[in-house]
């Protein structure tokens, strides 16, 4: 007996050594561990993938490769030219991708990032594999997307460390000794000429923090920061110096006399987003909310509570500001922030809307800056004549259907810069203002003091603004403006030289009497804090002017209670002041003043922006009937 089972014994180990059954086991993992294999691999998206491991083992080459990894990268190489195979490309680009990342050296491992990014090329592209590319994509083509833009990032990284990105020819190695890159000169189709950006910075270096979601698009290349230089006379109008573009790359390749070549294409993201590739069209990579964060975080860029109380020394930061330049293709739509703001308010609101590409197609964004400290018909006026000269510039004889359907979205203080823009004002303000004390002035200013005066308070609708958008707009001011507190803050505020220039020769009784200035020994000239007294005259002579007919407005006002309630108050503004009679739509929103940053008003802004589009019949889809559209498109009406 116990020789039996000692025999037995000896079987089974003999089976267990040498059996032909495998090892192959299985385990049930439960419903809630179980995974995909696509997820499976995107965990493992920097190591060697599934196919390449399965390939190694089964090949018995898993040892070799770990002591001379270039020997097996060769002999599938070798394989692929034999059988053609994508998968053997994917193979390929999984393994390069691996040692790039493995190798510290730079000078090392680019070797295996040109030779990934050529396989990954391959793979999408070449009409010379089998099987050829289905309608349906393959999971494995969305990784070998992330190889080749990996790839791409650390080859542009190499060439911009050794100052090599802007030259005309050059080579770079491969695994494959004979088969070595050539570089050809890059191809830029950006919105400014290559010698006029400073530095292209890769974005994926940058992590953005804070409230902005991320806008962008999936797709080939790598997303850039595009840097302008600064002071540069030739640059367009309207764009700050080192402003950053979001900019994408994309790496050709080409076969020139039996010679692998490359080239880096560069492409504005705002006009481009996507590439072609043997006749079709090929979705770029995009990211719009890591150069919106770098230019948020330039400390240059108009800083809100010292430029309200030092308006002399931050003039250079006054005035409009485009994101791209100018395009005629593409119907402008202007920001106006409010008190103690800037353009970077808007930034959650502008990020949002980039998401969307009918949105991205159709506009062009802009920004108005100002001290918001200075009087509200001083800041108006110099919004008017602003827009006045961009007007002049690209549109001066009024043709461009585009330009004149202009949107203006103002924020508090910046919606009622905004009405005077949609104002006809019919020489009436200055008695609106100053009662019966300005025929008892009038005569003794002088003429430059009657132009001054008469720019700020005599002025016509701009018709090319075609649509406004008012959020949280203190219409009818703010009991906030009175307290005592706010008041020490306005009397520190220092105001523009030439307004506090022309203000002392008028009669000081008039403007007393018309709350331009205070009753004081001194001339201290009402500010923008103290047009928000819901008593002071400017406030209610703008307030009692008529819209200009056939201008479209909106209202989105701020409730901390509760949304969609008529009523309440945000903080600062009253549902009662922020009101409009008249308006195309009002949202009450759930929010603080600072209703711009909200999401439903930010969805409500979108959605007036599509629907604008609907109506125009530039824009088909997202929910929108055929009984949105107008009788007659605005544009066949220029």
């Amino acid at each position: 007996m116990a020789r039996i089972m000692q025999s037995v014994g000896a079987m089974l180990v003999i089976l267990f050594l040498f059996g032909c059954g495998g090892d192959i086991r299985l385990k049930e993992v439960g419903r809630n561990n179980r995974e995909d294999s696509f997820v499976k691999a995107a965990k493992n998206f920097d190591g060697l993938s599934d196919g390449a491991l399965s390939y190694l083992n089964a090949n018995q080459l898993y040892s070799t490769f770990k002591d001379d990894p270039d020997t097996v990268i060769r002999g599938l190489h070798q394989r692929f030219l034999a059988y053609r195979e994508r998968s053997v490309l994917e193979m390929l680009a999984n393994i390069c991708h691996y040692m790039g990342r493995k190798i510290s050296n730079s000078d090392q491992s680019i070797r295996y990032y040109t030779s990934c990014a050529a396989y990954s090329y391959y793979y999408l592209f070449s009409k010379d594999v089998y099987p050829p590319r289905g309608q349906f994509s393959e999971p494995g083509e969305l990784f070998v997307i992330r190889y080749y833009n990996a790839a791409v990032t650390h080859i542009f990284e190499f060439l911009n460390d050794r100052k090599m990105v802007r030259r005309e020819s050059f080579m770079l190695p491969t695994v494959i000794a004979d088969m070595p890159i050539h570089f050809t000169a890059p191809v830029y189709d950006l919105s400014f000429p290559p010698d006029y950006y400073a530095k292209f910075l890769v974005a994926s270096n940058y992590e953005v923090s804070g409230e902005l979601t991320f806008s962008g698009q999936f797709g080939i290349g790598v997303p850039m920061i595009g840097v302008l230089k600064e002071k540069m006379e030739e640059k367009a109008d309207y764009l700050p110096d080192a402003m950053p573009t979001p900019v994408t790359i994309f790496l050709r390749f080409g076969v020139q006399n039996e010679r692998v070549t490359a080239n880096l294409e560069f492409y504005d993201a705002f006009h481009a987003e996507h590439v072609k590739v043997d006749g079709k069209e090929i979705p770029l990579e995009l990211n719009f909310t890591t150069p919106l964060a770098f230019m948020l975080n330039t400390p240059e860029l108009l800083p809100g509570i010292f430029a309200m109380l030092n308006p002399d020394k931050t003039t250079r930061f006054d005035g409009i500001y485009m994101l791209t330049p100018y395009s005629k293709d593409r119907i402008p739509v202007l920001f106006v922030h409010g008190l103690m703001s800037n353009p970077r308010t808007w930034a959650q609101l502008l990020n949002t809307l980039l998401n969307t590409e009918a949105i991205r197609r159709n506009y062009q964004f802009m920004m108005f800056g100002y001290s918001t400290g200075n009087p509200v018909i001083y800041s108006a006026s110099q919004l008017r004549r602003q827009l006045i000269g961009f007007h002049h510039k690209f549109d001066p004889d009024s043709t461009n259907p585009k330009f004149n359907s202009m949107i203006v979205i103002g924020h508090s203080m910046g919606g009622l810069l905004t009405k005077t823009l949609i104002e006809n004002s019919d020489g009436r303000l200055p008695e609106l203002i100053l009662g019966e004390e300005k025929y008892k002035m009038w005569d003794k200013l002088t003429e430059q003091q009657k132009q001054y005066f008469k720019e700020m308070t005599d002025f016509e609708a701009l018709p090319f603004v075609k649509r406004v958008v008012f959020m949280a707009t203190p219409h009818r001011g703010s009991d906030w403006a009175t307290l005592s507190w706010v008041g020490f803050f306005s009397s520190l505020i220092t105001l523009p030289t030439d307004l506090v220039k022309e203000v002392h020769s008028v009669s000081k009784a008039a403007l007393v009497n018309a709350g331009l200035i205070k009753d004081s020994g001194e001339v201290a000239i009402a500010t923008g804090i103290s047009n928000l007294d819901p008593k002071d005259r400017s406030l209610q002579a703008i307030n009692s002017l008529p819209f200009n007919k056939g201008v479209i407005y909106y209202s989105i006002i701020g409730n901390r209670k509760a949304a969609n309630i008529p009523g309440g108050d945000d903080g600062i503004v009253t549902y009662q002041s922020a009101h409009l009679d008249g308006a195309q739509s009002e949202l009450v929103v759930k929010s603080g003043h600072s209703v711009q940053r909200s999401a439903a008003a930010i969805d409500e802004v979108r959605r007036i922006l599509l629907l604008y589009l609907h109506e125009n019949g530039l824009l088909k889809g997202y929910g929108f009937k055929d009984k949105d559209l107008m009788e007659k498109s605005e544009y066949e009406q220029h």
